[in-house]
Parts: structure tokens; sequence; C-alpha cells
């Protein structure tokens, strides 16, 4: 898959700020991810209640499994690539 970006904050960066732009957005994306599993140990309810059934239920699981690290670790990504870029 390739994808070709238009923006000129893109276009007008060096091979250089592009890659720093990566590894500023890896790092700060880890963090992110790490900060989304702190807020999901200290926030993760111990019983679900629901009235949507097995599929709301199930929606309420995977949400509690990876939402917050991947809330995290998106937002990390996406600063971590503004700021460079900017």
């Amino acid at each position: 898959m390739c994808v070709y970006n238009v923006s000129a904050m893109v276009l007008g960066a060096s091979f250089w700020a592009k890659t720093l732009a990566v590894i500023v957005g890896a790092v700060l994306g880890w963090i992110g991810a790490i900060i989304g599993q702190g807020i999901r140990n200290f926030a993760h309810p111990d019983i679900v209640f629901t009235h949507g059934g097995l599929f709301s239920l199930v929606g309420i699981k995977l949400f509690w499994l990876c939402g917050p690290q991947l809330i995290g670790l998106v937002f990390g990504v996406a600063l971590g690539m503004a700021l460079i870029l900017n």
C-alpha cells in the first residue's frame, strides 16, 4: 500500500525532518500508550452491566481491553508528528 500526502506541511519538510517526525511520533505514541494503560488500570470497572445484549457486552469488553491504550497511542503519534512538521 502506498500513501502519498499532498499536505503543504509534509511536502515542505525535508527527509531528515520527516525521519525525526517518525522517531518523535513513535516515542510519544509509546508514552501515550503507557499513559492509556495507566488510565485503564485506574478506571477499569470490575463489573459491567448492559442492556444491549451480547454484542454490547463484547464491545465494552473490547474497549476496556485496548481502547485507552489505542487512544493514547493515536494522540501521541499525532502530537509528535505535528510538533516536528509544523
